[in-house]
């Protein structure tokens, strides 16, 4: 049973010629690596969910939710020393729509998150398209 599995493949195989041969030896032949080196930019969007709950001692509580959509960008650039060390910078801008209205006996209050932002700088290793790093 075992022949008959392998004589297709037998049969299809060929042989090798010289012009299959990479000219040079191994020690020519170019190793290619990733480079992490350069800048890049995107957008990013997404939902929160938030839940408020607020107790006023001598008064019924007042809650609502913040839930809403997220919509931003952001950007970075790295370079990548001599080896395999990455270092870069990133940034990050968002829009919330995340507001709410919640009517206590104290009165409405009006509130939410609007803009949220952040910086992060980057120290990595790189091995090939893999960044191993911590921000």
């Amino acid at each position: 049973m075992r022949y008959f599995i392998t004589l297709p493949f037998a049969l299809l195989a060929g042989t090798v010629s010289a012009s299959d041969i990479i000219p040079g030896s191994p020690s020519e032949v170019a190793t290619v690596t990733y480079d992490w080196a350069g800048t890049y930019a995107g957008i990013s969007s997404g939902y929160g969910w938030m839940d408020g709950y607020f107790v006023t001692s001598g008064y019924p509580p007042a809650d609502d939710d913040l839930d809403g959509g997220i919509f931003g960008g952001f950007a970075g650039v790295n370079t990548q020393l001599d080896g395999n060390v990455v270092l870069g910078v990133e940034g990050d801008l968002d829009y919330n729509t995340r507001n709410v209205t919640i009517a206590s006996s104290f009165g409405t209050f009006a509130g939410g998150v609007d803009w949220q932002g952040s910086a992060r700088i980057r120290l990595g290793y790189a091995l090939d398209r893999l960044l191993i790093y911590t921000s």
